[in-house]
């Protein structure tokens, strides 16, 4: 029996090695797998601390709603200083021509005017500002004398009699015998009136309306553009006095569907003639440096404020009221900032036959056609803030905003 007992045992032994197959032994030495390889540590992102890591770029978005409209408020602000009186009476009889263009391109318009004079804002706490206290500051003009002065009951609508349209655009713009601030504050006024849309100057910002500014100005943003000839001569920038936080703040507050141009009648940069024309004693003119950089990145015109002969000075307005027209069917869409790479752009609802195409270093998309209304371009990108004008420089004196303005989300430095 003890013999039959080992016969099985050694059987079903047998039976589970052939199951299992061969078998394996393993020596002490590699009974266990090898380690797995450490990877290579990275470098510490703060070598020589203490230091702030930040991101190298921003990331941002913007959304561009299209819609079929031929609706156009234009806000023309007009320089009141003391310099411009001959310039304003100069370009009263040719300004006449910009309304019969604007009904000649069949606009639905509508028009306010302010002035660059934002005096008592800030800057010049004392001198000027305590002898005219009571400045535009970003609210619509009526005519010189009129009581009040200020208000939406200004904006001229389109009506019935050109002519009825042409008399009251005139007598708004010349500004006779009126002498407002010399600080000279057009892209700040615009601001202003901006954040008035709602009170003062409600009305006038149309919904599915695009909006076209129109600067006549013999100088530059604070008269001299912030920089400092001599010591008389330093009016620093402030946020509210530079172009691009204005874009910026355009694409806020309207999502993209408010498409923003701005044209200058200014001293143009290369046009020394007109800088010598316009300066006087010791006081040297500036070039509208600023002005012209809001133009370029809106696809405004340019044009000279020393073309004040009515038939130089009617091609100007004619290349204005073109830019105007082509505006509210404009295929161009304006980022707040300047993309480091190719933005990531989609359509909703998806449009397969409209390309799209960035220039690197501008800050403009081109579309290969219009969308149909109702559309939305969605586009992201990365920018550089180290490299873009989105504050004033270090040691300007900060403006707090005023009361219902709205700044563009960025990181401000």
């Amino acid at each position: 029996m003890k013999h039959l007992s080992k016969i099985i045992g050694l059987i079903v032994i047998a039976a589970a090695v052939s199951n299992c197959g061969p078998v394996k032994f393993f020596t002490k030495e590699n009974s266990a797998p090898p380690p797995p390889v450490q990877p290579t540590p990275e470098p510490p992102l703060c070598p020589a601390p203490p230091c702030i890591v930040s991101p190298k770029y921003t990331r941002t978005s913007q959304d561009n709603f299209f819609t079929e409209s031929n609706k156009v408020d234009i806000l023309v602000i007009t320089d009141n200083s003391g310099s411009m009186a001959q310039e304003q009476r100069n370009l009263a009889s040719p300004l006449n021509g910009f309304i019969a263009n604007l009904n000649s391109a069949g606009l639905d318009w509508q028009i306010a005017v302010t002035t660059t004079d934002v005096c008592s804002i800030s800057g010049n706490p004392g001198g000027e500002c305590v002898k005219m206290p009571d400045a535009a500051k970003g609210r619509f003009i009526g005519p010189i004398q009129t009581t009040p002065p200020y208000g939406n009951q200004y904006i001229i609508k389109k009506s019935n009699s050109q002519s009825a349209d042409e008399q009251t655009f005139s007598s708004i713009v010349q500004r006779g015998a009126e002498i407002g601030s010399g600080d000279e504050r057009g892209l700040y006024a615009l601001n202003l009136a901006i954040d008035k849309r709602d009170t003062d100057n409600a009305g006038f910002f149309r919904d599915n309306s695009a909006l076209a500014v129109v600067i006549l100005t013999d100088e530059n943003e604070r008269s001299v553009g912030g920089k400092a000839g001599n010591s008389n001569e330093q009016q620093p920038l402030e946020n509210f006095d530079l172009p691009q936080p204005l874009i910026a703040k355009m694409n806020t507050i309207w999502g993209g569907a408010k498409p923003l141009q701005f044209n200058s009648i200014i001293v143009k940069p290369d046009d020394q003639a007109c800088i010598d024309a316009n300066g006087f004693h010791d006081s040297p003119n500036h070039a509208g440096t600023i002005y012209k950089e809001m133009s370029d990145l809106t696809n405004g015109a340019i044009g000279s404020i020393c073309e004040t002969t009515p038939g130089s000075f009617a091609n100007t307005l004619k290349q204005i009221t073109g830019a105007i027209q082509y505006l509210p069917q404009t295929k161009t869409i304006v980022l707040g900032y300047i993309p480091v790479s190719q933005p990531t752009i989609s359509f909703n609802p998806p449009q397969p036959q409209i390309t799209a195409s960035w220039v690197p270093g501008s800050n403009k998309i081109e579309l290969s056609e219009r969308p149909p209304g109702g559309t939305t371009v969605h586009i992201e990108y990365d920018y550089d803030p180290k490299v873009q004008k989105l504050t004033a420089s270090s040691g300007s004196q900060k403006l707090a905003a005023p009361q219902g303005s709205i700044l563009p989300s960025t990181s401000w430095e």
